[in-house]
């Protein structure tokens, strides 16, 4: 046993080490926030929980360098549309975004400054929620069909409401996705990480590069190489396949089925290529 002590305090104090550097700090307009953990990561950051006053946000902590010329500034974004919806159907409320310092945690080089967006911490994801509780694979002898589809039409009322919202803007999310959902606890949808979206103001944009998630991208897009108002909703429709059908999208559950046609091939090699072109 006396051996195995020595192993068993390196344990213990590589825990208490990683405990310790996950104790950083940021102050965001007059606010002290503290990191609690890590909960997801995408493309330009990672997500975090972190409190404030006795109350939890998320904060997605933007570390992967500036944004590309397409892409409109957060702080812009917030000020001409989060800030005036959110309280609105199918909006995450975002409290704030800005650049900070983070303080006392290793991960973090305290002589840069990194952009930070506050938003309201909800339960759990879209994919998770529908996993549990929209799938009709999934249904339980003390629930009816009736019931499950009833929920789903709840979340995608939200969904189109938001996507309502946003477009009537001038905006479009581009990476509209059941990851960049968030569901409460009375089952409203919301949609979450504007990262990706870009003002287009009633027109159509041409773009040399494509940013979202495979499997719900818009297969218009790939062929036209603009985007439109329309991309989001093709997305949703990839979300409502998926919550009836338990496929992470139309094009899975073809390849899955055997029954592609020369067309569908064709789609689902462009979903591929995307990967590369991302």
């Amino acid at each position: 046993m006396l051996r195995f002590f020595p192993n068993i305090l390196l344990s213990i104090y590589i825990s208490l080490s990683a405990i310790s550097a996950f104790g950083g700090s940021f102050v965001l307009n007059g606010q002290e926030y503290r990191f609690i953990k890590q909960v997801g990561s995408g493309g330009y950051g990672n997500v975090y929980w972190v409190g404030s006053g006795g109350r939890k946000f998320a904060a997605k902590v933007n570390t992967r360098g500036g944004l590309s010329s397409e892409m409109i500034n957060p702080e812009v974004f917030f000020n001409d549309f989060l800030a005036k919806h959110n309280n609105r159907q199918g909006i995450n409320a975002t409290h704030d975004v800005g650049t900070v310092k983070i303080l006392g945690d290793s991960r973090f080089d305290p002589s840069k400054s990194y952009l930070v967006e506050i938003s309201a911490l909800r339960d759990q994801s879209l994919r998770r929620y529908a996993a549990s509780e929209l799938r009709l694979s999934k249904l339980t002898s003390a629930e009816t069909v009736e019931e499950r589809l009833e929920r789903s039409l709840r979340v995608v009322t939200d969904l189109l409401a938001g996507l309502t919202t946003l477009h009537k803007s001038g905006y479009i999310h581009r990476d509209i996705k059941t990851d960049n959902i968030l569901v409460t606890s009375d089952g409203r949808a919301e949609i979450i990480d504007w990262g990706l979206v870009l003002n287009i103001k009633e027109r159509s944009l041409g773009t040399k590069k494509l940013v979202g998630t495979p499997a719900f991208v818009d297969i218009d897009l790939l062929r036209s190489m603009r985007f439109q108002f329309y991309n989001d909703y093709a997305s949703l429709g990839a979300i409502i396949f998926g919550l009836l059908t338990g496929f992470d999208s139309p094009i899975t559950a073809l390849s899955s089925s055997g029954k592609l046609s020369a067309s569908q091939r064709q789609s689902e090699g462009l979903t591929t290529s995307f990967k590369t072109k991302v």
